[in-house]
């Protein structure tokens, strides 16, 4: 399974599974661009960051096998970072990076496209943090991984 297409399909996951209104998209080729534009009240955009490879290995099948961890960033600017502001009725960040978490969490990535998958690759948590405040939008990240087992070429 190629990285866009399990990009496309943890976009549709989260399209699916949140409840806020925000944005979900990949990563924008022009970042400032894209937020002096945005109008909800958030966006997620997600991006590839790395993948970490172990040896070569037999699996179950007796097929050689390399185990790939693939790291994920999920970077959520938001309008209101708490929800705190009555009028808005938001709920903020706080509450959409728990819609992330459990959206992804356990979630194995090619359900949404029809690939098949194997159960070594459900999605877990590994961090999430604040980046960054700029006028009136915040920043956080969440970070998830995931392992792949892929045939190499012979």
């Amino acid at each position: 399974m190629n990285l866009l297409t399990i990009e496309k399909d943890i976009i549709t996951r989260l399209e699916n599974q949140l409840t806020t209104d925000t944005q979900v998209r990949s990563f924008p080729q022009d970042p400032a661009r894209f937020f002096r534009a945005l109008r909800q009240n958030g966006a997620i955009l997600v991006r590839y960051e790395a993948s970490d490879y172990g040896p070569l290995i037999t699996n179950k099948n007796e097929t050689r096998v390399q185990r790939r961890t693939a790291r994920w960033i999920f970077e959520i600017v938001y309008r209101n970072p708490v929800g705190h502001n009555a009028t808005s009725g938001t709920a903020g960040v706080y509450k959409l990076m728990q819609e992330v978490r459990q959206a992804l969490t356990g979630y194995t990535p090619g359900t949404a496209s029809s690939v098949p998958i194997t159960d070594s690759t459900v999605m877990y948590p590994v961090r999430d943090n604040f980046e960054d405040h700029v006028n009136d939008l915040w920043f956080y990240s969440m970070t998830f991984e995931h392992t792949l087992e892929e045939t190499p070429n012979r």
